[in-house]
């Protein structure tokens, strides 16, 4: 954790976009920072945020007797983090008979003094989302999971805080099938490129109805492809059953492009059959196609509820 000392100055970077820093005082007493609104900034534990700054944007931190300089270095309104501010390089905070001790990144925080981390979480879709490599700390993804998802990266690689997600969900029945033989989509989710990672999952839970008879009912889970074009990953089938609860899985396999599925049974049971493949390139996006085909015609079939969940720890 980098130090200032009076009579010192240090210049940082922002390392990503809407970068924020934190000075925290390690002793003495810094007085109140100017500007359009103006806080305590004193010693202890008190700290104060600057930014959101561009990428590559310069910050120098000065310590001097008396005050502790932040310049900016243009004459873009930056934001301190508190209400209605709208600071400009180069913002002063004043002390009241001297600085009496040095100033360090914040120990407690979300964001590093050096820029190696943020303060706050900033908000992206997911195709704006920085690349792992240029961000450490969380970000929320306003158009992953029902309600947004949070993610964090730690340089290398993101992550879903809490390791799972909910991409799309609905209890309401879907179009009941009924008068062909036809295998026809229930429910379709387009999956964005690169969401799964080398080695995330997608877990799929969906609720059916169905005409008990001993006529054969085959539900599939196909990805990638067009339509109905895409593999089976999982194609359990149903006689005799009214009702049925039918759970599947794709796995990316340490590859974008490489995937495990289920292996036709129910729920993912003991089986002589193999466990489905696919080699579909998850890097782009890709459709997630839930279907449904009857072997007699005159039968019916209803989904009545999906969840797609996802699992990228």
């Amino acid at each position: 954790m980098p130090t200032i000392n009076a009579g010192s100055s240090q210049t940082f970077t922002a390392g990503v976009r809407d970068q924020l820093f934190t000075l925290v005082v390690n002793g003495g007493a810094l007085g109140t920072v100017t500007g359009a609104a103006s806080a305590s900034f004193g010693p202890g534990a008190d700290r104060r945020a600057f930014g959101p700054f561009a990428v590559g944007q310069a910050i120098t931190v000065t310590v001097q007797a008396g005050s502790v300089i932040v310049e900016y270095g243009d004459a873009t309104p930056e934001n301190d983090g508190s209400a209605n501010s709208a600071l400009n390089g180069p913002q002063v905070a004043a002390g009241a008979g001297g600085v009496a001790g040095a100033i360090s990144g914040t120990p407690g925080s979300l964001v590093m003094l050096d820029g190696t981390e943020r303060l706050t979480t900033a908000a992206y879709t997911w195709a704006t989302l920085p690349a792992a490599a240029d961000y450490i700390g969380n970000a929320f993804v306003s158009d992953v999971g029902a309600r947004g998802s949070l993610w964090r990266s730690d340089g290398s690689a993101w992550g879903l805080v809490g390791g799972s997600c909910i991409l799309a969900q609905s209890a309401v029945a879907a179009t009941t099938l009924t008068g062909t033989t036809t295998e026809t989509a229930a429910q379709n989710y387009t999956l964005p490129g690169n969401l799964m990672g080398l080695n995330g999952k997608l877990r799929i839970f969906t609720k059916w109805t169905l005409t008990n008879n001993a006529n054969t009912k085959t539900l599939r889970f196909r990805f990638g492809g067009t339509g109905i074009s895409g593999t089976a990953l999982s194609d359990p089938q149903s006689t005799s059953q009214t009702s049925l609860h039918v759970t599947a899985e794709i796995e990316n396999r340490n590859s974008l492009s490489s995937q495990i599925g289920g292996n036709g049974t129910v729920n993912l049971t003991g089986s002589t059959n193999a466990w489905r493949t696919a080699t579909v390139n998850t890097a782009t996006d890709q459709l997630l196609a839930i279907t449904a085909q009857l072997g007699v015609g005159t039968d019916s079939v209803t989904l009545e509820s999906y969840q797609i969940v996802l699992y990228r720890p």
